[in-house]
């Protein structure tokens, strides 16, 4: 059993190309990475990835442009969701074994989970709202989510 901690992008991005880590900008992105990344360091998870609503499923040091774009409606949602689904299995993840947690936005978790989404209901996983606690906090539920 993987254990892959998927983050949320940030609206607020440098210009140009960049490392999908360096790429974003926003505070609550830059925490949510530096834990994290903590937590592989630690041994404590395997993989991270962020969920960026224009490419997908990202490699935090796959090279990649800014860009500006949101799904405006359910039929594009779903269709991220379901790209996002099709580039873990790519990369070999079980969607049934693995364990996930989410450092995301509440946007972002409902997307990908909520039916008609494609994680199955029985899958473990975790949900941490990357954007309303501070650092110190979320690194403590972190640590509780992968001992």
């Amino acid at each position: 059993m993987a254990r892959i901690i998927l983050i949320s992008c940030s609206k607020t991005q440098k210009q140009g190309l960049f490392m999908a880590r360096d790429l974003y900008q926003g505070k609550p992105f830059k925490q949510s990475l530096a834990n994290a990344e903590a937590m592989v360091d630690a041994g404590r998870a395997d993989h991270i990835y962020i969920l960026s609503t224009w490419y997908g499923l990202l490699d935090p040091r796959r090279v990649v442009a800014n860009y500006n774009y949101m799904p405006a409606n359910a039929k594009q949602w779903n269709a991220w969701a379901q790209m996002v689904m099709a580039q873990l299995v790519a990369k070999g993840h079980n969607l049934s074994k693995d364990k996930f947690v989410f450092l995301t936005t509440q946007k972002f978790y409902n997307r990908l989970v909520n039916p008609p989404r494609s994680f199955p209901q029985s899958i473990k996983k975790a949900i941490y709202y990357a954007d309303h606690q501070n650092e110190q906090q979320q690194r403590v539920w972190l640590l509780n989510q992968l001992p």
